[in-house]
């Protein structure tokens, strides 16, 4: 009887041992199930959230696009008069050193109302500034491009308007009384024909050719970041 009370008791502690390994091995996988869950479920919100910045990313791409396009309206109305500019303020310094140049009035004039065309830029970069500082910690080819534009462009911006208040200085104040800026008349040749005034010129065409050159290379640098835009944007 003693025998079979303690096969009894080894029965049930057996028994009771199957039960709780079974329980731990069933809480095991509860956990291990809460577990992938909770690891799917930061997946699927890192993806989500991935894909909302993507798309906020790639609508502000669309903008700086835009914006770009308008700004490349102005290289194109401007390419052939930066071109020619330079060139135009050597012919009217020569043109003004003649000793006939006063019977070449018409031609003086026409000269100068097409110098005095203002050349100063201003670029709207809201959108295109707004880029580079939501994507400053990236270091891809697309966001150098544009950051090495938006350089050129505010450079481009700084080089023209000291051009023009170089112009304005030196058109005005060297005018005298020999050009009407009303509409560009010539009145008189005393003061334009001076070797003064026309080293003002002559200084005038060199911050020109800087800025043509500024312009050319804002220009092409343009025409790459609009490329690349493309194809990522595909």
């Amino acid at each position: 009887m003693a025998l079979l009370k303690r096969l009894k008791e080894a029965d049930g502690g057996f028994r009771n041992n199957f039960k709780l390994r079974n329980y731990l091995k069933y809480a095991f996988g509860e956990i291990l199930l809460i577990v992938i869950g909770i690891f799917v479920a930061m997946q699927i919100n890192n993806w989500n959230e991935a894909r909302k910045t993507k798309m906020a990313n790639d609508q502000l791409l669309e903008q700086v696009r835009e914006e770009l396009t308008q700004i490349s309206e102005i290289f194109t109305r401007d390419k052939e008069y930066r071109d020619t500019l330079p060139k135009l303020y050597t012919q009217f310094v020569e043109e003004l050193a003649k000793p006939d140049s006063e019977e070449n009035k018409e031609k003086l004039e026409s000269i100068v109302r097409t110098l005095f065309r203002t050349t100063a830029y201003t670029f709207a970069t809201n959108s295109t500034s707004a880029y580079i500082a939501n994507n400053k910690n990236y270091n891809t080819a697309l966001t150098k491009e544009i950051l090495r534009l938006y350089t050129n462009l505010t450079d481009l911006e700084l080089i023209s308007k000291r051009g023009f208040d170089l112009k304005f200085e030196n058109f005005y104040n060297g005018f005298g009384e020999d050009v009407n800026v009303s509409n560009m008349k010539v009145l008189g040749y005393k003061t334009i024909k001076s070797l003064d005034f026309r080293n003002k010129m002559t200084m005038n065409s060199y911050v020109e050719e800087e800025i043509t050159t500024k312009f050319d290379m804002t220009r092409k640098q343009y025409v790459l970041v609009d490329s690349i835009i493309g194809e990522y944007l595909k």
